[in-house]
């Protein structure tokens, strides 16, 4: 069984929560709607398959809390943590779900949600972006396969990321009320995601099936019925497509590529030099039409050839495997479940 140590006396605060790979063993973080629940399932499980042991006799030191959580004490309390491990002769292991792409400035195993590929450092590992199991949560645990259509259908729910250029900071972005709309009409294709959901729109061999969102959350952040309302709707757009429109946001990563898989619906994942968690043991080409960023304008031509390989019978295997992929290496269980690896592979 592979062990882990941390140490609570290094969180920024008594407050700060701690790293989900620590919930099986100091329980899980409070939430809010919608995202509740999000490690229940790990917690339950994650002592099977992970120990938490003391310094001299664990594999790996795990920072109590993900990196961004410590705030200005950051630093300090990374350096001295990993200072600690590699005393006694342990890794230090760090996670990260923010947006940014720039290194962690601390020697140290990193996982991490946003990465970008042509910058990756050895050590560097990509972390899932977790939200609830879909399946559970909105459909009683019962995947629901799509049967094989001739013209492929598209989900796409959500911000546009319309006049947002690629490193626009978090701090930057204005709150607006976001309010559907069914044209793309006006977008200016500034973002890679603004100018793919212009390529699926004017594609007419495409069901481009949208709800598109001027703001994050449906501009329901803070109102938590909202938030539930949007969030239903979001799952109800993927469970009535074929495919779902997978391209990074203010990150470089993708939480609607994990939510896809976990409802078993297929990802249209447009690739801006990313990096995908479990890379060195999962092809993700099996699972995803890849469009590279510099095919945005053939994204038509890649999800019809992938669209006409599959027969009627492939295509509902597939959406079996992506449901089956989630839980085996996405799902936090899945992951965790597979942290080892990583380090067989260092």
């Amino acid at each position: 069984m592979f062990s882990i140590f941390s140490d609570r006396s290094y969180l920024a605060s008594p407050s700060t929560p701690h790293s989900a790979i620590l919930a099986p063993f100091w329980g899980t973080n409070p939430e809010t709607p919608p995202d509740t629940g999000r490690f229940d399932r790990y917690a339950e499980v994650g002592a099977s398959f992970l120990h938490l042991s003391s310094l001299a006799g664990c594999d790996v030191g795990v920072f109590p809390q993900n990196w961004e959580s410590a705030g200005e004490r950051a630093l300090a309390l990374g350096e001295a943590f990993a200072t600690t491990c590699r005393d006694a002769g342990k890794p230090p292991v760090f996670f990260s779900g923010a947006d940014s792409t720039d290194p962690l400035p601390v020697d140290a195993t990193v996982f991490r949600a946003s990465l970008v590929r042509s910058r990756r450092l050895p050590n560097e590992f990509a972390l899932p972006a977790w939200s609830e199991d879909f399946l559970q949560r909105y459909l009683g645990g019962e995947l629901r396969l799509r049967p094989r259509r001739a013209r492929p259908k598209i989900a796409f729910c959500g911000n546009t990321m319309a006049g947002l250029p690629t490193r626009t900071p978090r701090s930057g972005l204005r709150r607006l009320v976001g309010k559907p709309r069914r044209a793309t009409a006006g977008l200016t294709v500034e973002h890679p995601r603004t100018e793919a959901l212009v390529a699926v729109e004017g594609d007419p061999r495409l069901q481009a099936n949208f709800v598109l969102r001027d703001g994050f959350w449906a501009g329901a952040i803070g109102d938590s019925q909202a938030l539930m309302e949007a969030r239903e709707a979001y799952v109800r757009n993927m469970l009535d497509s074929d495919y779902v429109l997978c391209v990074r946001g203010i990150g470089n990563f993708s939480y609607r590529l994990y939510e896809t898989l976990s409802v078993g619906r297929i990802p249209v994942f447009v690739d801006t030099d990313c990096v995908l968690p479990l890379d060195f043991e999962i092809d993700w080409r099996q699972y995803c039409v890849w469009v590279d960023k510099s095919e945005i304008g053939q994204i038509g031509e890649r999800v019809l050839e992938f669209h006409e390989s599959l027969g009627d019978g492939e295509f509902e295997d597939l959406q079996r495997a992506c449901r089956r992929l989630w839980v085996s290496h996405i799902s936090p269980q899945g992951f965790f479940a597979s942290f080892h690896r990583h380090f067989e592979t260092a």
